[in-house]
């Protein structure tokens, strides 16, 4: 019994917690998440940017090997026959150009960027394989000897206008940028001379004076 009555003392001592008290700690808890949690998804960003500049040093690297063993031009200027480069210039045709290099390529992994969530991985250059399995633009004006031209790179480039049949044509005079998919409003370029660039918004126009040409015509997956 007397066990009993101390500890209904010790427990009729006790205070919960009060309201106020209650949302204390919730403030508190949700303040500490929202300064962990951006800390926890950086890593995976950079991770996925580093993955995709190396996809694309290796997109550039097959379409210069390619190049090398086909009259040096690119795929976007070849032609011969059961072959033309300038027909496959359409949002769905585009595959064709990283087909047709399949041998360089090795895998159709490399075509496809980890930060980009609506893409898959196809499982070779012939099964299911299409430009809904492909991350990357061709730069349709490309020019091996010109060594600033456009290449390739992240799909979600823009200068606010609607490709037409998936070709969308960038002057000097217009406004290019990245949207905010795939690398929040900043991509990746591979240029003619095969170097890769990470490019931000602003430096986007930067990159297109550098090309020398007044119109780049770029052809992208269906986005």
């Amino acid at each position: 019994m007397i066990l009993l009555k101390r500890f209904e003392l010790r427990t009729k001592g006790r205070q919960a917690f009060t309201l106020l008290e209650l949302m204390l700690v919730v403030f508190i808890v949700a303040v500490l998440t929202a300064s962990i949690l951006p800390m926890t998804a950086r890593p995976r960003v950079r991770s996925s940017g580093i993955v995709c500049i190396n996809n694309l040093k290796e997109v550039g690297l097959a379409f210069r090997t390619w190049s090398e063993d086909n009259g040096k031009v690119y795929p976007m200027h070849f032609r011969t026959n059961g072959f033309d480069g300038e027909a496959l210039a359409n949002s769905r045709g585009m595959c064709g150009y990283f087909q047709i290099m399949s041998n360089e390529l090795k895998t159709p992994k490399v075509l496809v960027c980890p930060g980009d969530k609506k893409r898959r991985v196809a499982a070779d250059f012939r099964t299911n394989f299409n430009s809904g399995t492909v991350s990357y633009f061709v730069a349709l004006d490309s020019d091996e000897t010109k060594p600033q031209t456009l290449l390739a790179g992240d799909r979600n480039l823009t200068n606010g206008l609607a490709a037409k049949n998936g070709v969308l044509e960038i002057t000097t005079n217009s406004l290019p940028g990245w949207t905010m998919d795939i690398h929040q409003f900043s991509g990746n370029v591979v240029l003619a001379d095969g170097s890769v660039q990470k490019v931000s918004v602003s430096g986007v126009k930067r990159l297109i004076f550098k090309t020398g040409l007044a119109t780049n015509r770029i052809v992208f997956p269906p986005q």
